[in-house]
């Protein structure tokens, strides 16, 4: 018997997935799948991401930085933040965690200043390099 990793429940493991099998039904699978969006699938991955920009320049703001947003899709960053006459550019990103919780985060050529990453399912944002002393910020 083991105990599944969303309902807590004990179950028996199929007999073809004993070493992998860590939920109890398809249903717990789903309500604790961590790569899937939390949002309805009628919200596009850009809504997504537009969704993190602009709760990343809400918590910019709250830290005392002056926001501003690009209105091109196709720039080389997502936010330009402006605070002591020092501007620095931000790349905002949506994160999930894997499934060993590892918070799998953006790894290509980053063109911007910091990257904030923004996971979803838990408000949290990770800034690298980090800002004003915090690299792990909890909203």
């Amino acid at each position: 018997m083991r105990e599944c990793l969303n309902c807590k429940k004990e179950y028996k493991p199929f007999p073809t997935a004993i070493q992998t099998q860590k939920f109890c039904s398809r249903i717990c699978y789903n309500a604790a799948n961590l790569f899937s969006s939390p949002y309805t699938s009628a919200i596009s991955k850009g809504k997504v991401g537009a969704i993190a920009e602009l709760i990343v320049a809400a918590d910019l703001i709250k830290r005392g930085y002056e926001v501003f947003r690009s209105v091109s899709q196709d720039s080389s960053s997502d936010l330009l933040i402006l605070k002591h006459n020092k501007a620095f550019t931000v790349e905002v990103k949506s994160s999930v965690r894997n499934r060993k919780g590892k918070i799998a985060v953006f790894k290509g050529k980053l063109k911007s200043d910091i990257l904030a990453s923004f996971i979803h399912r838990e408000n949290v944002i990770i800034y690298n390099p980090n800002v004003d002393g915090y690299l792990f910020k909890k909203i």
